[in-house]
């Protein structure tokens, strides 16, 4: 891995975060079954994402993504 990817990783992570962050809104608020859905599987695989890009980053770089891992709910 170059210092490419560890930008690329720092990047994507607050990315996911925000993802994650608008889905839960959605189930929270939202009212159609296919968009519930939808925000759910974004949830899940983007959780999983972001577990693993901050396995790379630390395995890597010696320490997770300063933007932190999956938000609290």
């Amino acid at each position: 891995a170059e210092p490419f990817d560890q930008a690329f990783i720092d990047m994507m992570i607050p990315h996911h975060q925000g993802a994650i962050e608008m889905a839960r809104v959605e189930l929270e608020e939202g009212s159609d079954a296919e968009t519930r859905d939808l925000a759910q599987r974004i949830i899940d695989a983007q959780s999983t994402e972001i577990e693993e890009m901050n396995s790379w980053r630390t395995e890597w770089y010696g320490e997770p993504s300063p933007a932190g891992g999956v938000p609290p709910s």
